[in-house]
């Protein structure tokens, strides 16, 4: 048998997600969040439609430290709730990591292959542009021998649909 082990673990975010606390205009270059996050210069935050328009995502980048609950970042181009009294407030989310496992082009796309006996463990880590049409980024060949830990991680640009492929019936870890 072959064993392997895949292990990251990146800096800890202490704040990962937020919910933005007042609605943002289109065009908007700061916003309120319900919790101090402690965010950085630079970091990319995601931000969903509340519009029930899927298109309406956002990924925005701050352009200071966040000041307590309040953002400085780049326009926004939609606008999003953030009223908690109604059902549309955003969760937003920090997709900043300080490791990131990706692929050297858009048409040569990694994917980790996980057999029996192997280990996978990633904390604080962000995958980027894994998979291909026909393979998964991640391959999991399940079996009790395997151990599989995934936690605080991000995933971005990635093959629709071919993401996680699980080829047995159980997951141990």
């Amino acid at each position: 048998d072959i064993r392997g082990t895949f292990k990251t673990y990146g800096n800890t975010v202490s704040v990962i997600r937020a919910k933005l606390a007042a609605d943002v205009a289109a065009t908007a270059t700061s916003s309120t969040t319900d919790v101090s996050t402690g965010w950085k210069n630079g970091d990319l935050i995601a931000v969903p439609s509340t519009s029930r328009t899927t298109s309406q995502y956002e990924a925005i980048t701050l352009n200071a430290d966040a000041s307590g609950t309040s953002l400085s970042h780049s326009a926004y181009v939609n606008a999003h709730g953030g009223n908690s009294s109604t059902l549309i407030q955003a969760d937003i989310a920090n997709l900043t990591r300080n490791i990131t496992v990706t692929s050297t082009s858009t048409t040569n796309r990694t994917y980790i292959l996980l057999n029996s006996f192997g280990t996978i463990s990633c904390y604080y880590t962000a995958f980027l542009d894994l998979g291909t049409a026909s393979l998964g980024g991640f391959q999991f060949t399940s079996t009790s021998n395997n151990v599989i830990d995934f936690q605080y991680n991000v995933w971005r640009q990635t093959v629709l649909g071919s993401f996680i492929q699980f080829n047995a019936s159980a997951v141990a870890g």
